[in-house]
This record gives structure tokens, sequence and C-alpha cells, in this order.
């Protein structure tokens, strides 16, 4: 009436209900049932455009028409606030129909100048975000984009997020492969942000330890302490100090050895089960929890794990307590339980698994070495494996099985988080040549990070242990204290395995990642070759130059 234009309607999209509601609102010039290309055109062609819908707001402001938006509050208000607010249209939107009637500001033509600015800006951020997101590796989930402290590539699996969430919106879930990363639950998060600053890969935990540590050679001399650990024998020692009144937190294997985790123990009979490495990622559960009853209870805790899980125990406590004491391990990588669990159903035909033990020490020499395992199954003999007949080992110490977050671990260089840091000391004898005999049993390299460090370790009396200082570079790459921090140190079998381990069986996969890590080495070697062939003709035909000429 107030403009004198043609008026004409469309109906939204139902088919079905079309002819309903066509009568019901008895509109002139209805148009059919729009689809795309007529309700575009109509856009196109109109005048004046009024409407309930957001699309149709969007598609006024795209063909630059002068419009009325009457907020369709069923069907989310808030759309109609964000867009228009945002390109300072606001003026044109309505709250009811009836106001129309009496504004007549809905008729003034649109200068769409600043709109035009306004939308060139959002679209250049629109398109770097998407660019962005191209970019982030397959691997990566939206976890970060939804405000979980790490991308779950990175997460270590600590759980320390979980135990200070005031909502429980947070909780540990394994991935695809197995590993523990932290999951939300949007409808509880209440962005607190109490997560983003107890990660500790994110909000990286800083102690003040030495960064030039003193380094020190040892091993028990009891044999059969030496025999039932993976090196030296200097975790057992340590340990039986508060064995006595106060408890132990370490590595155990669960009920039926098919996968580790962190258990409390306050019993001398109980140690053996935190002895002997674990070659994969442990599930840590409420042990942070319980560190921190007991300690708060005035009790002394020897907590040992990996270097991310006790930075994640000191960011969850928040505090540093006298009566805690840390180690940590030159742990390297800690693998999915899940490939380890396709292991035995494939290696021991899915029977029951009476024993399992990394790190075993032959008899009758119990000679230390890094990939002797020995397997034991209901109603058979002890087996005894290595990486000449067992895959787990053969993809492990190739780091083919490595996962990302040990691959970009912060925590494995110097200062170290834990009080002690402890290892096998790996070719030791090319640098000391003055070891006892009885190093062949096995030798740890123990790192004393600070007073606390220097306090367990001076405990040991003498007697039961050989304990000698050497140069910290004695170490070498040994726990990667100096060396390939950060940076990618598995083969490129990794990427194969992460690709296919999920979909086809694990020896199957063993022998491709093998074969396929073979063909890559022949090759490399082929060109060795091929190099040196090439400068013995370059040389060759220098020195046929140089006859020609004399």
């Amino acid at each position: 009436e107030k403009s004198g234009l043609k008026l004409v309607n469309i109906l939204d999209g139902n088919v079905a209900s079309y002819e309903k509601r066509k009568e019901i609102l008895d509109l002139p010039n209805i148009l059919p049932p729009a689809n795309c290309e007529v309700f575009i055109k109509a856009f196109s062609n109109a005048e004046f455009v009024i409407t309930d819908s957001f699309h149709g707001t969007a598609f006024s402001i795209i063909f630059r028409k002068p419009f009325l938006s009457i907020i369709n509050s069923g069907r989310g208000a808030e759309r109609f606030y964000d867009l228009l607010g945002r390109l300072n249209l606001i003026d044109r939107l309505s709250t009811s129909s009836k106001n129309i009637l009496r504004d007549e500001k809905f008729l003034k033509e649109i200068d769409y100048t600043e709109t035009d600015k306004i939308i060139a800006a959002e679209k250049e951020k629109a398109i770097n975000w998407l660019k962005n997101a191209l970019e982030v590796p397959i691997t990566t989930k939206a976890e970060e984009a939804r405000n979980i402290p790490v991308a779950y590539n990175l997460c270590v699996g600590c759980g320390a997020c979980t135990g200070v969430c005031p909502t429980n919106a947070l909780y540990m879930k394994r991935d695809v492969n197995g590993y523990n990363c932290a999951e939300i639950d949007r409808s509880k998060c209440i962005d607190c942000g109490k997560c983003d600053n107890i990660c500790p890969v994110k909000e990286e935990y800083k102690r003040d330890n030495n960064k030039n540590p003193k380094l020190y050679e040892f091993i028990a001399n009891d044999e059969k302490i030496l025999f039932d650990s993976s090196s030296g024998g200097i975790f057992t020692l340590i340990a039986e100090q508060f064995l006595n009144g106060d408890y132990v937190a370490g590595c155990a294997w669960n009920s039926d050895f098919t996968a580790a985790e962190h258990i409390m123990i306050d019993k001398l009979e109980d140690l053996p089960k935190l002895q002997k490495s674990k070659y994969m990622q442990s599930d840590v559960k409420n042990i942070f929890s319980e560190v921190k009853e007991r300690l708060n209870n005035g009790k002394k805790v020897l907590f040992t794990g990996c270097p991310c899980q006790v930075a994640g125990l000191y960011k969850f406590l928040g505090k540093e307590y006298d009566n805690l004491f840390t180690i940590d391990l030159f742990c390297a990588q800690s693998p999915s339980p899940l490939f380890y669990q396709k292991y035995l159903e494939e290696s021991f035909g899915g029977k029951q698994i009476e024993d399992y033990a990394f790190r075993y020490k032959k008899n009758p020499n119990n000679l230390w070495t890094h990939d002797c395992v020995t397997v034991t199954v209901t109603g058979e003999d002890m087996k005894v494996r290595n990486t000449s007949n067992d895959a787990f080992q053969q993809l492990y110490h190739k780091y083919i099985m490595m996962p990302v977050h040990c691959e970009k671990c912060k925590f494995c260089n110097t200062p170290r988080v834990g009080d002690i840091s402890i290892g096998d000391f790996w070719w030791i004898s090319k640098r000391d040549t003055e070891l006892p005999e009885n190093y062949k049993k096995g030798i740890s390299a123990v790192v004393i990070n600070n007073a606390k460090g220097q306090e367990m370790f001076d405990e040991i009396p003498e007697a039961v242990a050989y304990k000698k200082e050497v140069p910290l570079d004695y170490l070498g790459g040994n726990g990667r204290l100096f060396f390939n921090v950060g940076k990618r140190i598995s083969p490129p079998e990794r990427d194969l395995f992460y690709k296919i381990v999920m979909r086809e069986p694990f020896l199957v996969v063993t022998e491709k990642c093998l074969r396929a890590r073979d063909n890559r080495m022949k090759d490399a070697k082929i060109k060795e070759l091929e190099g040196q062939v090439n400068m013995q003709n370059e040389t060759l035909n220098k020195f046929k130059e140089l006859a020609e000429g004399i």
C-alpha cells in the first residue's frame, strides 16, 4: 500500500502442506512451491522484501535489496540479531508484524557501502579459517576447537584435566587406536578454563630442577633384585625405603596381563607388581586422587611413571608437597595397549595369559638385553621370544608403533620433572672401561635432578649397590635427554602402520611394515653404493685427465 508495488508471496518449501497453507492465508499472487530457482529469481527481481525467513534476510542482503525482517522466534531469533547486528543493519529488524504499520523507516533505501566492507572482512576471516582447517592433519580431531586442553594426538592421557573439572564434563576415553584421551561433554562444560590451565602439555609444568644434573652408574648387589629388574635395580632399592608404613605408586599389569595400569601399594610383597618394564601406555585411572589423599594424610608417597605422567601429577596437585617423591623414566615411547592386545590374540590364539614379562634376563647368566620376553599361557610351558620371532618386539624397537605425543614429548630433556630419572645405561661399556663384572646382568643410569632426589639416592647403603658418578655426556642419546627432543624419530613405516593397523591382522601389518622398511633400507644402500661408484668414477676420470696432460 505504501510503495504501490505488486505483492508476490512465497510460502515455505513444504510441498505436502502447500495447498492447506495457501487456503488458510488467502494471499494474492502466491507462487508455486518454491524450489531453489523460484526462490532466488523472486529475490533477484524484487524491489522490496518483507521476510520472516533468515535465509530470506541473507538473500535480500546478497542482492542488495531494501528489506524488512520480522523475527520468527520459533525458528531461531538469535540468527537475525547476529547477522543484522554484525552488518550494522539491525534497524531493518522488527519484533512483530504489527510494528511495521506504525513505522515508515523500513521504506527507506539502504546504503550498502559500509555493509559491503564488513562482508568483505568477514569473508576473508572465513576463508582463512577454512584454509587453516584444511591444512590440519587428518588425524587431528575437533576437540581442540571445542576447548579440550590439547589436540587428541598430543594428549598424553595423564587425566589431570578430568580430576579438576568441577562439573565432570571431562572424562578419559580410548580413541580409535586405543590411546587414553580426554573427551568432553559439552552439555556439562561451563568454560571455566581449569582444564586449559592444568594440562601439562598445553601449560607445561616447570620445576627448578638442575639443568646439568649428576649422573650415576648403578647396580644392585642382590642377584634376585637384578634378575627381577629390567636393568640395575635402582627402582627396587628406592621403593623399599617407602614400604614401611608409606606408599609407592607405579605401573603394573592388570589381572589378565592384557594392559598396564597405575596402582598404589604399601606392602613389600606387592613390589614385584611394579618391577620390570611394560612397553605400552598405562591407564592412570584415579591414581592422582589417591596420591593426593595419602599426601594430605601426612603419608610419604613415591610416584613413578613416564615424565608426562609425573608432570600431570604435579599439575593436578597444584603445589609442592614435602612428602611427595617422584621418579620419571627414560621411556622413549608408550604404544597403545590395543596394539598389544591384537598381538596377544593372534600370537597366542586367544589363550589365557598367566604371565608376561618384558626384559627377561635369561638363565643361567641373567644376561641384560632389551628385546627378550617370556610368555606363559594356561597349560603350556613358558615361551621365550625376542625380535627374531616376536611381532610386538620387532615393531616396538624400530619405533614403528610410536605415538605422535611421544615423538613430540616436551618432558624428556633437561631439566627433568622428577626428583630422579632412571633408565638403562645402554652403551656404557664403550665409555667406561672399569665396570664391575656383573654389569652384563643390568646397569641403571640414574640422574639426580634435585635435593630430594639426592636424599633418596643417598639412603641406599653403599654395601647393597655399586654407585659411581660419571660425566653427564656418558648418556649420549639415551632417553632422548639431549637429542631429538620434539623431532620425528619414527621411521616412515610408522605412518603405514597407523593407516592399516585397525583394519588388518596385527601379524599382517607387522609383515607389511617390516617389508616396507627392508625395501627402504635396500634402496638407501643402493643409492649409497651408487654414490660411492660415482665418486670413484669421478676420481678415476680426474687421474686420466692428469695422465693425458703429463
